[in-house]
């Protein structure tokens, strides 16, 4: 099931490395896609004026207008979303702007909701009313906040006008409002009539026609009150379309005059809302509404309590996230995560936003979830079957199930097959465990949860395999195997005896593979290539640009110290008789081991005249591993963390390693 999220302008790695140099030579690290957010830090209030420009842009989807302040904010608003020819305009908050003041919200709880001495109105200057056709006095535009945090929103409206309020008060065809978190907003409607609205986001739908796509929006700490209908997203959705999705509210005082919901209130009507892979935690006061005539479809929404609805008009959702806590990281961990969660992908778009519960953001690239399927590519990265798979034209990866065929099915040892990553896609998720710790990684394979086991051989000693793979950036987490098969490996690659394997340009995350298997023929576990069994240098492997962090490899049975038990590394436990060259390598925080001994962060075991050379390579996993156990081998710039039996090793400790990178 790919999914695809709106890219921000460029990409970060969580190693935040981009060019370390080692000793002299240029250490071109790959750029691995993250998500980034912040909660801001003190700013200058809005003023209650009114912008006359934006800082750029023309309001085209490829050019949007760019807001730098919430002067231009509130022009956005003011205008309906509309360019100056009163069509519907895109607008996007300026890259490095994190956060938007529109009152110094310093202090403010929704429990109390006491409005700060000299708060600005939102609703100054606004000429939103109710009814009418879809487009006329209601916002219409196309919205990215870009990941920043608009703090101390203050909409209040008290005239006995039909007004509803909201940060937009109405929503006509086609709105969106996406990657924006609010903070400490107090949203309030002195008027109860039976079609005002009151929410954080959107207080109603205007008639005829209205729709708003809300995504990886959080609402936080906010107060809303009054009006007809009251909710954190749509205050009155009145029939129309509504669709919610990676979103959260939390710690939130919602409670409408008639109806009170924690995303979209009153779904009634031919139309319908949809709320998916959201989250709601911490709302009050419980809402006891129910009209039973509302259309509400849910896809893994999740509260705290199945006490209230997340949509006032809908049933209870009973996924409850009791029970689960919050990790120094800011991701929602704990059994109940596991076990009432499996689908929601946790750590995709979830970050640290005020150290209690996580904001979504719009993350920065696409992202697969392997459903256990493999499936052939089909194209090329020109989009055409003109020699696909050849080095001028590799097949184009976009899901998890092709990077399985690819493993099962590069089996011509005279025809090596290319295959690159498309651009955008820098997620693959094999197991649902990119957002958890390390530790929480572990015990989710250990206790048995792995759904979707990796590729595993009977035999890796007589196995061919011959590809070069391009991830292009990607991280691949997830990944599992376990193995208790003679002359086998495990590992992303298993193992091969024949043809030849390159690997480039990769991230892999909380990956574990283990085997428990005696061999006179040695097998080996490895998070990248499990054993490779060659003939006198026959065949190559290549693992370059590539980072190994907080997985798992170990071979767990005992053979007397012979290395018969297999060996253990984190990206090639076995090469015998192989060429290997690995290039511009880190290795973060993982755990090696080998009950026999044979345990090493590169390159466990290998013997025979054939040479392997190791360069420009970071060894950070905190505890004495070797940095290889093979021989011969050639180490060019190869620094290491602690003490290394290898002599060839520089120990240059965490410390200094800072220097070049951190993580």
């Amino acid at each position: 099931m790919k999914k695809s999220f709106a890219k921000i302008a460029k990409k970060t790695t969580s190693l935040v490395i981009a060019i370390l140099v080692i000793a002299g030579s240029m250490f071109s690290a790959l750029s691995v896609a993250s998500i980034t957010v912040s909660a801001g830090s003190a700013a200058t209030p809005w003023d209650g004026i009114t912008a006359t420009a934006y800082a750029g842009g023309t309001g085209a989807e490829n050019d949007p207008f760019i807001i730098e302040n919430v002067a231009q904010l509130h022009k956005m608003v003011k205008d309906y979303g509309k360019d100056a020819n009163g069509n519907a305009a895109y607008f996007k908050v300026a890259d490095g702007v994190t956060a938007l003041y529109v009152n110094d919200a310093t202090g403010f709880s929704a429990a109390s909701a006491i409005v700060g001495e000299g708060w600005q109105n939102w609703m100054r200057g606004l000429s939103y009313d109710d009814g009418g056709n879809a487009n006329g006095n209601a916002f219409i535009g196309k919205f990215d906040g870009n990941g920043a945090t608009i703090y101390g929103l203050y909409a209040h409206y008290d005239s006995a006008t039909r007004k509803s309020v909201g940060f937009i008060p109405s929503y006509g065809q086609d709105a969106v409002i996406k990657n924006v978190s609010f903070e400490a907003a107090y949203v309030k409607n002195e008027v109860t009539r039976a079609t005002e609205g009151v929410a954080v986001v959107a207080g109603r739908a205007y008639a005829g026609g209205a729709s708003i796509e809300i995504k990886a929006v959080s609402v936080v700490n906010c107060y809303v009150s009054g009006g007809y209908a009251g909710a954190a997203f749509v205050g009155n959705q009145q029939g129309k379309l509504a669709a919610i999705n990676t979103c959260l509210v939390a710690d939130c005082n919602i409670s409408g005059a008639t109806h009170t919901a924690g995303a979209v209130n009153q779904s009634w009507g031919a139309a319908n809302a949809t709320i998916s892979e959201s989250v709601f935690i911490g709302i009050h006061p419980e809402s006891t509404q129910n009209d039973s005539n509302a259309l509400a479809t849910y896809s893994n929404v999740y509260s705290d309590t199945d006490g209230y609805r997340i949509n006032s008009s809908g049933d209870k959702v009973n996924k409850t996230v009791a029970g689960v806590t919050v990790n120094a990281e800011g991701v929602y961990t704990g059994t109940a995560a596991k076990t009432t969660m499996p689908n929601l992908s946790w750590g995709l778009g979830w970050q640290t936003n005020d150290g209690a519960y996580p904001s979504p953001v719009d993350v920065a690239f696409g992202y697969d979830i392997w459903d256990g399927t493999s499936t052939a590519p089909t194209v090329g990265v020109d989009g055409t079957t003109t020699n696909a798979g050849t080095e001028s034209n590799p097949y184009l990866i976009t899901t998890c199930a092709q990077i399985r065929w690819m493993i099962e099915n590069s089996t011509d040892s005279a025809n090596q097959k290319y295959y690159k990553v498309a651009d955008g896609i820098g997620l693959f998720l094999f197991n649902p465990v990119y957002g958890m710790s390390k530790a929480e990684a572990v015990a989710f394979f250990e206790g048995g949860e792995a759904k979707n086991p990796w590729y595993t051989h009977t035999s890796t000693r007589t196995l061919t395999i011959n590809f070069n793979f391009d991830a292009n950036g990607a991280t691949l987490s997830g990944l599992y195997a376990t193995s208790t098969s003679t002359n086998s490996g495990v590992g992303f690659v298993p193992g091969f005896r024949y043809g030849g394997v390159s690997i480039s340009n990769a991230r892999f995350d909380k990956c574990y593979f283990t085997t428990n298997a005696i061999s006179a023929d040695w097998v080996g576990a490895a998070v990248v290539i499990g054993a490779i069994r060659g003939d006198s240098g026959a065949v190559k492997a290549e693992v370059k640009n590539v980072i190994v962090q907080d997985s798992t490899a170990t071979a767990t049975a005992d053979n007397g110290g012979n290395g018969e038990s297999g060996q253990a590394a984190a990206i090639v436990a076995q090469a015998r008789d192989a060429v290997l060259e690995i290039e511009n390598v880190i290795t973060v925080n993982n755990t090696i081991d080998s009950a026999d001994g044979y345990d090493a962060a590169l390159v466990a075991r290998g013997f025979g005249t054939v040479n392997r050379t190791i360069t420009n390579c970071i060894v950070a996993d905190g505890v004495d591993y070797n940095v290889n156990n093979t021989f011969p081998v050639t180490n060019t710039n190869v620094y290491a963390s602690g003490a290394y039996a290898d002599a060839t090793v520089a120990s240059i400790g965490l410390d200094n390693m800072k220097g070049y990178a951190a993580y």
